[in-house]
Parts: C-alpha cells; sequence; structure tokens
C-alpha cells in the first residue's frame, strides 16, 4: 500500500497563546507526528503554512495544519492521538480538530471527557469504515 492509498487526516491547531510560543511548539508536535506516523509507515503529506491567525471565539485563533496520511492500524492511530494529546494536555488554551475522511471531526481539548484509548477507538474504526 502506498502513501496516496492511506487516508488522509487533516489536523487543524489552535491557540490563544503568543506567535513565539504556538510556532515553537507546533514546529515540534508536527516534528514528533511525522517521527512517530512515520515508524509505522504514514506520512506527513503537507503542512501548509498558515496566514495571518483567524479570529475564532473567545479570542483563539488557527494556527497551522497538516496533512497526515495514516495507516489503518490502531499502533499508527494510538502513536498520533498520544502526539496530539500531549500538545494539548494541560493547556486550556489549545486545540486540535481531527478532520476525518468520512467528514467527521474530532476536538481534542484539554479536560474533555473522552480519553485517549476511547480516541484511538473512534479514530481506529472511522478510518476502517
Amino acid at each position: 500500500m502506498t502513501h496516496s492509498d492511506l487516508p488522509a487526516i487533516e489536523i487543524t491547531f489552535s491557540s490563544d497563546e503568543s506567535p513565539e510560543t504556538v510556532e515553537r511548539n507546533t514546529r515540534v508536535v508536527k516534528r514528533d507526528l511525522r517521527d512517530r506516523i512515520s515508524a509505522h509507515g504514514g506520512r506527513v503529506v503537507a503542512t501548509p503554512q498558515p496566514g495571518p491567525p483567524a479570529p475564532r471565539s473567545a479570542g483563539v485563533a488557527t494556527i497551522g495544519s497538516v496533512l497526515a496520511s495514516v495507516p489503518v492500524a490502531v499502533q499508527a492511530v494510538a502513536e498520533m492521538v498520544k502526539v496530539l494529546n500531549a500538545w494539548v494536555a494541560g493547556r486550556a488554551e489549545r486545540r486540535v480538530c481531527l478532520s476525518l475522511p468520512d467528514g467527521t471531526s474530532l476536538d481534542m481539548v484539554d479536560g474533555t471527557a473522552t480519553s485517549e484509548a476511547a480516541l484511538v477507538t473512534t479514530v481506529f474504526e472511522r478510518l476502517s469504515a
């Protein structure tokens, strides 16, 4: 199976932190995401450069996105979720939105009731459908 045959997930990052903090931390999470997914045969296929932050509710702005080809494998999905969860954990001002190929959008924010395991299961099931 080639990378072009893998399902693509758009991962959008939002935050109300300072631009310097946002840039530094999103570079790290994108690198970690690239490393973890590639270990399972996936890859980050695009890292569009964000334009000026687009205002969103409560002062939160979209700061960038990644398009990732993710293998339909529990380990690959689990690694992706771990990286993204670490980015939002303990930071109420950060949010990640996963736009799945079936049109489903899943938000990851600190303190949500959805456990990491439940999120992995949901993403895996949607990619498998």
